[in-house]
């Protein structure tokens, strides 16, 4: 059995389980203090920096959203400036959605917080710990089997 291998036993994963997702909650919550932005908000951002203009259904399709979710979360950060739509005035839903200067300047500002607060952790943990610790965040989507968002759209 795995967890021989560890010697722990299936209540204390259990309770590991419960302590990551338990801090990653807390995480989030922190970030929307300090931001007042969700993650799913900073997901948004962050693929569209990323891959560039898009619509807001292939919006929801890497959010893993229904159509009306969203346009909801794109009217949002288009009404905090993050966000801007172009193209054709006829379909909202056919306009192309993009970064704004303001939301590139955000994102960059998310970023470096996020970049600075774990790298002074690491920092402050022995060598091997801090290795074990960036080993795992490598590893999240392998440990977790999460589906690739491209893989979603095709289902």
């Amino acid at each position: 059995c795995i967890m021989e291998n560890w010697k722990i036993s299936r209540r204390d994963f259990d309770d590991l389980i419960y302590q990551f997702v338990s801090s990653i909650h807390r995480f989030e919550n922190e970030d929307y203090q300090h931001f007042a932005l969700n993650w799913r908000d900073l997901h948004l951002m962050k693929h569209l920096a990323l891959e560039g203009a898009q619509t807001v259904s292939s919006i929801g399709t890497e959010l893993n959203i229904p159509l009306f979710k969203a346009s909801r979360v794109v009217s949002r950060l288009e009404n905090r400036g993050y966000l801007q739509r172009s193209g054709g005035a006829e379909d909202r839903r056919k306009k192309m959605i993009s970064l704004t200067d303001e939301g590139r300047f955000k994102l960059e500002e998310i970023d470096l917080y996020h970049f600075q607060l774990i790298t002074g952790n690491l920092k402050q943990m022995n060598p091997e710990r801090a290795s074990a610790v960036v080993d795992a965040f490598m590893s999240l989507d392998e440990l977790l089997k999460l589906p690739d968002s491209s893989k979603l759209a095709d289902e």
